[in-house]
């Protein structure tokens, strides 16, 4: 598959920068697997997958939800 030079939504921040939105980060995932896959991908489909990921990491974080690449999400009482 070819690449594209499409421009990239979310760019690396620099020091002083703000994070980005929720809405930044659901179009930049949106516009992102549609570039590397070829399938069309809605905003409110990426939304539905962050959600629920979301969702399922927190549920898990209790006994450890690892996230391939990242790390563990755990849920600890202070």
């Amino acid at each position: 598959m070819a690449k594209t030079n499409k421009p990239v939504l979310l760019e690396k921040p620099k020091k002083g920068d703000r994070s980005y939105s929720k809405s930044q980060l659901i179009s930049h995932l949106a516009e992102t697997v549609e570039a590397k896959t070829g399938v069309a991908t809605s905003k409110k489909q990426a939304a539905a997958f962050v959600e629920e990921m979301v969702k399922t990491l927190f549920d898990f974080a209790v006994v450890g939800a690892p996230i391939p690449g990242l790390g563990k999400v755990l849920l600890r009482e202070i």
